[in-house]
């Protein structure tokens, strides 16, 4: 699996994550643009260790790792984000703070055009006057993906962001997901353990597998024995 050099938006070379230990082999792997991959292998086995490493959040080690994009992690909702008072809105709006609450330069037409973009795309029309923390856990997730697009990134990593949805509300996300990735030649890296669910939308997949990867375009992941083994078992899940 090669692609150009300036085509790439995640290389990893030798990459070895964990914590004293690492976690699994050295991974070699290249994301491109347009692409949407899962992460997959059994609870436990370094998914959301990997995806943490790669954006510094904690220290790999060892290894290389290249981004040539721009970033966001979602993850689960957190306490922090519940016991704010704010409206759906204005939730949204914090996506034009970068990691370092520094306000995305640009025109404020431009800002309120992305936020009310954003929450038309994921569906939140209706209650983007509303609190925060009332909507359901479903919804508040929902927001939580429309206040990522709304600074444009080019590379995202979700880490079980639809584990309150059913699977209908599921297919909806990834359905404006997938939109905004072909809109914007971004990509996205999915851990989750509704593979099945959402198999329909991947272009690829990652796949922790006896003590291995398998890598690989999606259709030729699910011809592997071990990997499709894996996830018609339903033995994957968080971490």
């Amino acid at each position: 699996m090669t692609k150009k050099s300036d085509a790439f938006l995640l290389r990893c070379t030798e990459f070895s994550f964990g914590h004293a230990k690492p976690l699994m082999p050295p991974l070699d792997w290249i994301v491109g643009k347009n692409e949407l991959w899962a992460v997959i292998g059994e609870n436990g086995s370094g998914k959301t260790t990997l995806m943490k490493s790669i954006l510094g959040l904690m220290p790999k080690l060892d290894g290389l790792c290249e981004l040539n994009a721009s970033t966001r992690y979602i993850s689960q909702i957190d306490q922090s984000e519940r016991d704010v008072p704010q409206r759906v809105s204005d939730y949204v709006s914090r996506g034009l703070y970068d990691a370092r609450s520094m306000w995305i330069p640009g025109y404020a037409i431009l800002h309120r055009h992305r936020v009310k973009s954003s929450i038309e795309e994921l569906d939140l029309s209706a209650v983007m006057h509303r609190q925060f923390e009332a909507l359901s856990e479903g919804m508040k997730q929902r927001a939580k993906l429309a206040q990522a697009l709304v600074s444009r990134p080019k590379l995202l990593f979700l880490d079980e962001a639809t584990s309150a949805m059913d699977p209908v509300q599921t297919q909806k996300y990834y359905i404006s997901l997938r939109s905004y990735l072909e809109r914007e030649s971004a990509s996205c890296i999915v851990v989750s353990h509704h593979f099945m669910d959402i198999s329909s939308y991947l272009t690829h997949a990652l796949v922790f597998c006896d003590g291995n990867y398998v890598i690989g375009e999606i259709h030729d992941v699910m011809q592997n024995k071990s990997a499709c083994a894996l996830l018609k078992s339903g033995r994957y899940g968080h971490g």
